[in-house]
């Protein structure tokens, strides 16, 4: 059986909104950090508010990019 490899890219985005607490706003923060779902931001003042992103269901029906080859000298199996 021949066998080929189809790579298939997808790119997303979510969207979350977090609420910064009252003595906050844009201009204090310092930067914001994700890491598989889970949220930082860092204030000027050192101070960090944590924060998980919404869930997201992955949309797979209109990849970026499809390419494919004929799976060099090796298979899956």
């Amino acid at each position: 059986m021949k066998v080929i490899r189809v790579y298939t890219t997808y790119s997303y985005c979510v969207c979350t909104e977090v609420e910064l607490p009252e003595d906050k706003s844009m201009d204090d923060i310092k930067d914001v950090g994700m890491y598989f779902g889970r949220g930082d931001i860092d204030f000027d003042d050192g101070s960090i508010l944590k924060f998980e992103e919404e869930e997201y269901q992955f949309n797979s029906k209109r990849p970026n990019d499809i390419e494919w080859d004929d799976g060099g000298d090796w298979s899956f199996e």
